[in-house]
């Protein structure tokens, strides 16, 4: 009798199960966690086969292992969180969220745990290629997982937060030109054939490709390979460093050679269009965006975010995703703007410092012109979006909330945006541009009170706001912190070599002390007591900037240009021996 019961509890279960399952399929599909039977072609076996194996159900066990995770991580258990969304990664390789999470595990999480660059630039590195090569291979039309890229190298690269972000600068322009960044243009890069097509149509490129075959011991030319071909290339012609990675010294000297050849430069560009690839970054993705969003220094790792969040808006479009795009289009814009500031990325060996390559970050002002363009497109298609939306009969409210901010977002970042952008021109001796910037400003930005005001006035407001805690200009105490503050960043630049930069800061400071001289001749006939206590001593603030700006500078080749530039004793702006007097410069 009780088996009786039994079965028929089975029974009743089993037509239960049958009546509910697709109802549950269908929420799981809803939902992105159900992948088709087809959908496991070219899937590793331990992915596959638990991938079948769990059918519908496999979504549920996914959504339990998700929360497990996320509470995992709350509880501090990083660890165990991490092997849980591998299994989810194996179980559900179709779900973006699960290789953000482990990228941004590994990039961030992780990364802290290290105390020195080297690891925490492979932990950063492995974050970046999980999501590239697993996340993204699996799920290529995830804007999400764009996203994700973009802000890692927003984050963990760009952002000065850690010690380390100059190694890590660096590191990335290693790897990009490594990988022949600086052998071509994109245009020309993007249209490089392959290394099989190029001697199919290139009977001198075939030539060079059969003898470096031989060199290397290769039976076929599609034996070579472009990355190693490209890394062995820079290490020894820009780096200075001996062959590596199996490469001989005959070997080295092909590849330099190469360089001196019409058809060598041919096969050094295709090598550097696949080994981009290779690397994640497509040459005609780079092409495209240099076209709609101004021309990038790809070498620098400022272009990287930027290139990410190009195409996670592309994909967004595409899929009609209006929250994501505008999510995307934020992050380009925010990697542009710091592209603007740091973008023009050059390495530079400190032969004083060991000969040890050093990343200095310029400003890219060729992107001053596009950012402002594309503020104001950005503001008119976030309106087109919202009319759109509005007579929609499938209303999304959070993608008409997230258009709605991003409109009113973009009237202040290019308020904020412009600013700067006069700012900058200013500093590098381009004042004609910044006062064609200010003119518009001033007519975009009527109620703005600083854009009112004459072009000068503006530019010693916005240096004195910048390196004073206040802005006022009636004390001693602000009118020295300015002062120091703005020698400091002049003689900053001329370390760097940025003349420009050093003559506009020197000017403003002289106009900064005009100005206030003139401040004390008018207090001097009210209160002569008064003007007696406001007597500063600029000669003194100039030497002391001209010391603070080497202390600060990292690297002992910048501090011995300095000394040169400023035709001062070596010994007493680095603090060594004796204090001496400087053997030139001047106070003002």
């Amino acid at each position: 009798m009780r088996g009786s019961r039994g079965l028929i509890a089975a029974l009743i279960g089993l037509s239960a199960l049958a009546t509910l399952r697709p109802q549950v399929q269908e929420r799981q599909k809803a939902a992105g966690l159900v992948i088709e039977g087809a959908d496991t072609q070219g899937m590793a076996s331990d992915v596959a086969v638990p991938t079948l194996a769990l059918g519908a159900f496999r979504g549920l066990v996914v959504d339990y292992l998700w929360v497990r995770t996320i509470t995992l991580r709350e509880q501090g258990r990083t660890y165990e969180a991490r092997v849980l969304a591998e299994q989810i990664g194996r179980l559900q390789p179709r779900l973006p969220a699960v290789w953000d999470y482990l990228g941004s595990h590994l990039a961030y999480d992780l990364a802290a745990t290290a105390n020195d660059a080297e690891t925490r630039w492979a932990w950063i590195q492995n974050g970046l290629d999980l999501v590239r090569e697993q996340g993204l291979a699996k799920n290529p039309t995830s804007s999400r997982l764009c996203y994700t890229l973009s802000r890692i190298y927003q984050d963990k690269v760009n952002a000065t937060m850690d010690d380390f972000h100059l190694d890590f600068k660096r590191e990335h322009m290693l790897r990009m030109r490594r990988a022949g960044i600086h052998l071509a243009s994109v245009i020309e890069l993007a249209s490089a054939p392959g290394l099989s097509a190029l001697a199919a149509q290139d009977e001198a490129a075939l030539e060079v490709l059969v003898a470096y075959s031989k060199l290397r011991g290769l039976g076929e030319i599609s034996e070579i390979e472009p990355t190693l071909l490209c890394a062995a290339h820079h290490r020894y012609r820009y780096e200075g460093l001996p062959p590596a990675d199996g490469v001989s010294p005959a070997e080295v000297a092909f590849l330099v050679s190469l360089e001196k050849s019409p058809a060598g430069n041919r096969v050094l560009i295709s090598c550097a269009a696949q080994s981009l690839r290779e690397i994640g970054f497509d040459p005609e993705h780079m092409r495209q965006v240099n076209a709609d969003y101004g021309p990038l220094r790809w070498q620098s790792s400022f272009s990287a975010p930027i290139y990410w969040a190009a195409k996670g808006v592309m994909l967004a479009e595409a899929k009609g995703d209006v929250a994501q795009k505008v999510r995307c289009r934020r992050a380009a814009l925010q990697g542009l703007k710091n592209a603007m500031r740091s973008g023009r990325s050059e390495l530079q060996k400190d032969i004083a410092g060991g000969g040890k390559l050093i990343p200095l970050n310029l400003p890219n002002l060729l992107l001053i012109p596009h950012l402002e363009r594309l503020y104001i497109e950005g503001a008119l298609e976030a309106r087109e979006d919202l009319k759109a939306m509005s007579k929609s009969k499938e209303f999304d409210v959070d993608a008409f909330r997230a258009a709605a901010s991003f409109e009113i977002n973009q009237q202040q970042a290019r308020k904020d945006f412009l600013m700067e952008a006069v700012i900058l021109l200013s500093e590098y001796g381009r004042d004609v541009e910044g006062k064609l910037l200010h003119a518009r400003a001033r007519k975009a930005y009527p109620e703005e009170p600083s854009f009112q005001t004459p072009y000068q006035d503006f530019l010693i407001t916005i240096m004195m706001n910048r390196v004073t805690d206040t802005g006022a200009m009636d004390t001693v105490d602000t009118m020295t912190q300015g002062l120091m503050g703005l020698y400091q960043r002049a003689f900053t630049s001329l370390a760097v070599g940025e003349d420009d930069r050093f003559r506009t800061y020197d000017r403003l400071a002289r106009a900064r002390i005009s100005r206030w001289r003139a401040y004390v001749r008018a207090t001097l006939e009210e209160d002569p007591a008064a003007a007696q206590r406001l007597k500063v001593d600029v000669k003194q603030i100039y030497y002391r900037a001209l010391k603070q700006a080497a202390r600060q500078l990292r690297h002992v080749g910048h501090k011995l240009k300095l000394a040169q530039r400023m035709k001062v004793d070596p010994g007493w702006l680095l603090g060594k021996g004796a204090r001496v007097r400087p053997a030139g410069g001047g106070g003002r």
